[in-house]
């Protein structure tokens, strides 16, 4: 396996060496539980490792491996000096056609919730949809999309695992008066937290191993029985994120490999699944959501303890074993990995992945394109017969070289009728590069058709909207991947935002309180910019029988209101108590829409084909221009103000314009004054064109 060191590490730090290393005294229950977990460990990556047939029979890490090297357009070396070594690149270029295809549309978080008595909680459930945006704006998720559909790509499967993370940092402080060249200066040293939050995490497939190779979905009724993680880091590394933990004195630094603990027949208090180097550690974590366990072994260590309860059962004495509960670090109580799939096989945990759908005729392509450049270079410089008994060099075939003492016909082209490469030859090669656009994209749709320079827009828009089609699977992926991760990140949410973050005075009380955290959100409302402020306390108003009252929500909206005209900087206030919240048993349903951003060309030209369509069809009375200004300064990526004058100065240039104008053109309600004029064969609406019946009355058609 790649991921496991070859090498020993003997730069260990020395504060970290030891001479022993006590082991943990397990009981004899304890000890078959440990063992009945080894072994489903030994089970699940035996299995993986295996050959199958959804993997061309190869197995697990060879068809990993010839995908990635495919996607990362992988050049092998030349074996002799006539070869040519090249990779033409189509499936890595498709690839990135994809990728960068789902790069220019944000995947909007949108959620349902009810409650016990099935009724919808409609904001609730909004404010969940804010607080899960904003937690995906802190960990700038949007870069961490583009590698989670690269990965679905190249691989067919993307593993993103959701969790909630601390970060410390050591900090140090000089001494009163140190100063930098001293070698008397002294400092004292603190841990620090830097950062606390939600956080996706992606996995490479080769660290994970499913419980069950012949279940597609991760979780729910036909979910993974179990699932766990293999990764491996150098001992000084692993101190520092598990150094504080009590366990700590009991991780080895170097395990001996052992058929025994291969087998996990017998007990060993030092185990690990593949055989590691001096100074490394190989870190297990195990998730069971049937019996609700968590494992983290490091090096066979377990790090978190195992209870045991004894029990008559029958009037016989039964020692039960319970490990760590695994709601404690995912609250949904499910696996905490969202399963991100291209194009899934039957009854199996894995997808086909976009190069293993081409590989082959990529192959094709890349020999075509070789033979074709040994037949250029034999026709240009040829396989030469010798007559004349001496030796010659390169020099025979090289253009303005003089070669002495040769005579007519004693140097000879071996293949003298030869042409090089003919029509047929380039026919044959088109024919494999259309049967890779057939098994991917068209050229076309990733800008690489000539023929698409006259077309018309008409046209070009309908030929991307028919390749959509081909992306369907992409887009698919990344929706029920998304729906996955927000319905873990909900519940990572729901149990970590309600915490305190720190105590404050209450000066009326005269007592010491916690303190909760409030999320501001950047929101759209009634078409604009807005903000939403959620705020976590327990001073939420009283709601008699858990329903809102009208006063409730009058309370609420003028503390909108004055926010707002003091300049508070919020257009909506949602109020929570943590408590209440965190305890909340709703049904959550998550789903993730595709939504057009500021990146994608086409959503302008969109954009003012609808608003053309909409006047038309409608009118222009009719049109909001309010809301469609600032859908303009968002596409065109400038602030409102850039583009927009605010109402007050809309109001004074109308009317100004209107007194020096009163017989001009009419006034358009909500955008300054415009006299339209007509253009030789476009008339404007309520206009007669040539040839045409008088058309409708109207007015200007833009507000």
């Amino acid at each position: 396996m790649d991921l496991v060191p070859i090498s020993p590490t003997p730069t260990i730090h020395p504060n970290n060496e030891k001479e022993n290393t006590p082991t943990i005294q397990y009981s004899e229950a304890a000890q078959n539980y440990i063992n009945f977990r080894r072994k489903r460990l030994i089970s699940a990556r035996d299995v993986r490792d295996s050959a199958h047939s959804e993997f061309d029979d190869m197995t697990f890490l060879q068809w990993y491996d010839v995908c990635k090297k495919a996607d990362d357009q992988y050049v092998a070396p030349r074996k002799n000096k006539q070869d040519t070594s090249i990779n033409i690149g189509t499936v890595r270029s498709k690839d990135s056609t994809l990728v960068e295809y789902a790069q220019k549309y944000d995947f909007e978080p949108v959620a349902q919730t009810f409650d016990s008595d099935d009724d919808m909680m409609e904001e609730l459930a909004e404010t969940a949809e804010d607080m899960v945006r904003k937690s995906l704006i802190l960990e700038n998720f949007k870069d961490k999309q583009k590698l989670i559909a690269r990965g679905m790509v190249a691989f067919g499967v993307d593993l993103v695992e959701d969790h909630y993370v601390e970060r410390w940092t050591m900090e140090k402080e000089f001494g009163k008066g140190a100063k930098i060249g001293s070698v008397k200066a002294t400092w004292t040293e603190k841990k620090v937290k830097t950062y606390d939050g939600c956080e996706s995490k992606r996995w490479d497939l080769r660290k994970c191993y499913f419980g069950d190779i012949r279940k597609f979905f991760m979780n729910g009724p036909d979910g993974q029985p179990f699932f766990f993680t293999v990764e491996y880091e150098s001992y000084d590394v692993c101190k520092t994120m598990f150094g504080d933990w009590d366990r700590w004195i009991n991780v080895p630094t170097y395990v001996q490999y052992t058929p025994e603990v291969a087998a996990a027949s017998i007990y060993n208090a030092f185990w690990t699944l593949r055989p590691i180097s001096q100074n490394y550690v190989e870190i297990i974590r195990y998730f069971d959501p049937v019996a609700n366990e968590y494992a983290i072994t490091l090096n066979g260590v377990d790090m978190l303890p195992i209870m045991e309860k004894k029990v008559k059962v029958n009037g016989i004495e039964k020692t039960l074993i319970s490990g760590f509960p695994l709601t404690e670090i995912s609250p949904s109580g499910a696996i905490p990995f969202a399963k991100y799939d291209l194009e899934p096989m039957h009854d199996f945990a894995y997808s086909k992945s976009q190069p293993a759908k081409m590989r082959i005729l990529a192959d094709i392509e890349n020999m075509l394109m070789k033979i074709n450049l040994w037949m250029i270079k034999q026709k240009a410089r040829p396989t030469m017969g010798n007559k004349s008994g001496r030796t010659f060099g390169e020099e025979v075939t090289d253009p303005a070289t003089v070669i002495n003492d040769i005579r007519e016909g004693d140097l000879f082209p071996v293949l003298p009728n030869f042409a090089g490469p003919t029509t047929a030859d380039f026919s044959m090669y088109e024919l494999v590069k259309k049967e890779l656009d057939e098994n991917s994209l068209q050229r076309s749709f990733q800008g690489n058709n000539p023929s698409a320079v006259d077309q018309t827009a008409t046209q070009n828009m309908n030929e991307f909207k028919a390749q959509a089609l081909c992306v369907a699977a992409l887009f698919d992926g990344l929706v029920s991947g998304n729906k996955q991760l927000y319905w873990l990140r909900q519940y990572n949410i729901q149990k970590n935002w309600t915490k305190p973050i720190d105590v404050q005075i209450d000066v009326l009380n005269k007592s010491i309180v916690d303190k909760y955290r409030t999320v501001t959100v950047p929101a759209t409302t009634g078409g604009s910019k807005g903000i939403h402020k959620i705020v976590f306390t327990k001073n939420t108003p009283k709601r008699p029988g858990g329903k809102a009252t009208l006063a409730d929500s009058q309370d609420i909206h003028q503390q909108e209101l004055d926010a707002k005209k003091n300049g508070g900087g919020f257009d909506k206030l949602t109020l929570l108590h943590p408590e209440i919240y965190r305890s909340t048993k709703n049904n959550w349903y998550w789903t993730s829409v595709p939504v057009p951003n500021d990146a994608d060309p086409l959503s302008y030209v969109l954009f003012a084909k609808q608003i053309n369509d909409a006047i038309l069809f409608f009118g222009a009375e009719s049109i909001n221009v309010k809301k469609l200004k600032h859908k303009f300064s968002a596409l065109t990526g400038n602030d409102y103000d850039t583009w927009f004058l605010d109402q007050q100065e809309l109001e004074a240039q109308q009317a100004s314009q209107q007194r020096q104008n009163p017989q001009g053109g009419q006034a358009v309600p909500g955008g300054p004054n415009i006299q339209p004029k007509s253009m030789p064969g476009n008339p404007l609406p309520g206009q007669a064109g040539p040839g045409s019946p008088q058309a409708p009355n109207s007015s200007v058609y833009m507000r």
